[in-house]
């Protein structure tokens, strides 16, 4: 199962996005390998289905929906399975952006999310400080 880049990339938005938790799931073994490794910096990695579904609800937070949307997407060339996207995640309103950051998904043979590196670049990490505190390494 061979996906179009720009087509991988609004099934992930749109799992990442999805509120409904089995929902979620089914779209999560669809499109990642039963051994993906997904790792937000600064989380630890978490690996295989369960665990990213796990890791999403955990990012997605108590206070409900998440509506992520892709602002950009680059793909490499045929030689290489990599997909490099920006992403916004706000909660609510467009107006009350509340992170930003980019992502890696490193595709396996059958075009699969192998690995996902998710980078938050500005505005509230998952540990609830701003990146720009040192979270991600230093000022945005």
């Amino acid at each position: 199962m061979r996906f179009e880049s720009s087509e991988l990339v609004a099934r992930h938005m749109a799992i990442w996005n999805e509120p409904d938790a089995s929902l979620r799931r089914r779209g999560v073994v669809a499109i990642y390998a039963p051994d993906a490794v997904l790792a937000c910096h600064p989380l630890d990695p978490v690996c295989g289905h369960a665990a990213i579904v796990e890791r999403m609800a955990g990012l997605r937070g108590p206070s409900g929906p998440v509506a992520a949307e892709r602002r950009s997407l680059y793909t490499a060339d045929g030689r290489y399975d990599i997909i490099r996207l920006d992403w916004v995640t706000t909660r609510g309103a467009p107006a009350g952006t509340a992170v930003a950051g980019h992502g890696v998904l490193v595709l396996d043979a059958d075009g699969r999310i192998k690995v996902e590196y998710r980078s938050f670049d500005r505005g509230r990490g998952p540990s609830g400080r701003d990146p720009g505190d040192g979270e991600n390494g230093g000022p945005v």
